[in-house]
């Protein structure tokens, strides 16, 4: 996995350098640089590493699917099917579910169709929007 995570890192080094193969050795140093600085902060797992690399941005992130469904609200005690209002208080959400890594999703809810598809045009451009800090 963490082979994985330092060949996505890698790539993306790649890609904001604009590089050719003649400047593999400086990807290559960009690289150690930035992994040599997350492993410093104390990791606990690969996990963490990927988010530290990544400034808690999604990489990789593809819609899987996404549509209209309904859910209980988060305040509802318990739950019946005899019950007709255990269903009366349901709330319709407009569901994404999207693949964050080949091993990892992340569902995500919103009230209106239209603040979905801001949210997922807001993560495309943070895939390629990064930055290099401090």
């Amino acid at each position: 996995e963490v082979y994985c995570v330092v060949f996505r890192l890698m790539d993306s080094v790649w890609t904001e350098m604009d590089a050719d193969y003649m400047q593999f050795s400086a990807v290559l140093d960009e690289v150690k640089k930035r992994l040599s600085r997350v492993l410093l902060s104390g990791p606990q797992t690969c996990y963490d590493v990927e988010v530290r690399l990544f400034n808690n941005k999604l990489l990789y992130s593809e819609v899987i699917y996404k549509g209209w469904m309904e859910k209980t609200p988060q305040t509802s005690k318990t739950f019946s099917l005899r019950s007709p209002r255990s269903f009366a208080n349901w709330q319709k959400r407009y569901f994404i579910l999207l693949k964050t890594s080949p091993v990892r999703c992340m569902v995500q809810y919103f009230k209106s169709e239209k603040e979905a598809e801001a949210s997922i045009t807001e993560h495309k451009v943070e895939n390629f929007d990064m930055q290099e800090s401090s």
